[in-house]
């Protein structure tokens, strides 16, 4: 069975926060005052350690006059840049997106990583590598239950770590933009096991705005992981 990758040094959780904050004329310190949290902790937030709460991620966007969407927009990585404009050359579809899937435990605000089963997260990332701007309208997920492929989005399954898509509230995922939905593994797993025994999870899929459905394939040994955690959660 595979193992969660432990989160080292690498940010799993990269956003635009700090970069929002400063653009609206505000700093750490005020923020955290603000919202009700360390200072200490919001910088562990926002350098991307650990996922940012929603109850929180909504406080800063209240009151920096700031879209949820766009707090949570990252940059790619030069190399994606590259990879994305190597793929809208290739590609004469504008629209694209590129679905990655991950699993990873996360850290505490003091950097050790948390060895408890309730903290390892399942991360789906979309990319941009279009040349246009997309609106995700939904993201879900298909299994496989007694030989029949059936698909429901992820508000069917569990409650996200971070707002899912919105296409009447966020922004547009721009050419070369990356964003990350954590779900936790616990919960998606126990909610999995609740479609019966003869269901094993077959593939991630993003649909836009337009109509363009994306998919990415759950590796096996990304779905034995999903369905390995107990059935019966314990606190």
């Amino acid at each position: 069975m595979q193992q969660p990758r432990k989160v080292g040094s690498t940010n799993r959780y990269q956003n635009n926060i700090k970069e929002c904050i400063k653009r609206n004329g505000y700093k750490l310190q005020e923020v955290a005052e603000e919202i009700g949290i360390s200072r200490r902790t919001l910088t562990s937030y926002v350098s991307g350690k650990v996922p940012f709460p929603r109850h929180y991620l909504e406080k800063v966007a209240d009151l920096i006059k700031c879209n949820i969407a766009e707090l949570m927009t990252q940059p790619a990585n030069n190399e994606e840049i590259h990879q994305s404009k190597i793929s809208a050359i290739s590609n004469p579809n504008r629209f694209n997106l590129k679905i990655e899937l991950d699993q990873v435990n996360v850290p505490s605000p003091y950097g050790h990583t948390a060895p408890q089963v309730k903290n390892t997260v399942f991360i789906i990332s979309i990319l941009n590598t279009g040349t246009v701007p997309s609106y995700i309208n939904s993201i879900g997920i298909g299994v496989i239950i007694d030989g029949k492929i059936c698909e429901g989005t992820f508000y069917d399954f569990i409650n996200p770590l971070v707002p899912l898509p919105n296409p009447e509230h966020e922004k547009p995922l721009e050419p070369g933009q990356k964003r990350n939905y954590p779900f936790s593994a616990p919960e998606l797993s126990i909610q999995l096991k609740r479609l019966g025994e003869n269901m094993f999870p077959k593939e991630v899929y993003v649909h836009d705005q337009i109509g363009n459905r994306y998919k990415e394939t759950i590796s096996d040994d990304l779905a034995t992981w999903l369905l390995s955690f107990p059935s019966i959660r314990k606190l």
